[in-house]
């Protein structure tokens, strides 16, 4: 399992996750993925090549 959270629009991290998800069975993310939603949908479009089961939980910012 991989949990993650808190990307706040860190392509790079966001790119490392993906990495790191191929070698799990499912993808947990905490929320916060962008920054008051500047920047989700890049976020997205890059978690989107993840190819575990995924989970995405809304975040607060």
């Amino acid at each position: 399992m991989l949990v993650f959270s808190d990307l706040h629009r860190d392509e790079e991290r966001a790119e490392q996750l993906v990495e790191r998800s191929r070698e799990v069975d499912v993808v947990v993310g905490a929320g916060d993925y962008a920054t008051m939603r500047r920047g989700l949908d890049d976020i997205i479009a890059t978690l989107s090549a993840i190819d575990a089961p995924t989970v995405l939980v809304p975040g607060n910012a």
